[in-house]
């Protein structure tokens, strides 16, 4: 490409556009390895927590209530149960579950259900 279309992009913003619409497309793709960097955490994640900032003694021992609770609820289940919620937990897709082991993904997304309505169910007790 000509220098000089390059410069005429830079002066006119397209560059910039073209450069965060691709930052914004990697993030919010699971695919992507940005987007593991740099995404949210999910609600059910255990194994990431000291990314979180708790910021009072309260916090942390809520926080620890919580892992208990998710970990107690997740070691109830068999290990077929575990091995999917675990991976569903550090963000693995249904999808690349399904991919990965040759469950069926209606399968997968029982477990990963049944096992999220378990924790909310200890929760409310």
């Amino acid at each position: 490409m000509p220098e000089n279309k390059l410069i005429d992009l830079q002066n006119n913003g397209y560059l910039k556009y073209f450069c965060i619409k691709v930052m914004f497309n990697q993030t919010n793709s699971p695919r992507q390895a940005f987007n593991k960097l740099f995404a949210t955490i999910g609600e059910y994640d255990v194994h990431s927590l000291d990314l979180q900032e708790i910021n009072s003694l309260d916090d942390k021992i809520t926080k620890e209530i919580q892992l208990t609770t998710i970990e107690k609820v997740v070691n109830k289940n068999n290990w077929y149960e575990r091995e999917i919620f675990s991976q569903w937990s550090n963000g693995s897709s249904a999808r690349e579950i399904h991919r990965q082991t040759k469950i069926s993904l209606r399968e997968v997304l029982r477990v990963i259900k049944e096992v999220k309505e378990q924790i909310k169910n200890e929760y409310n007790n």
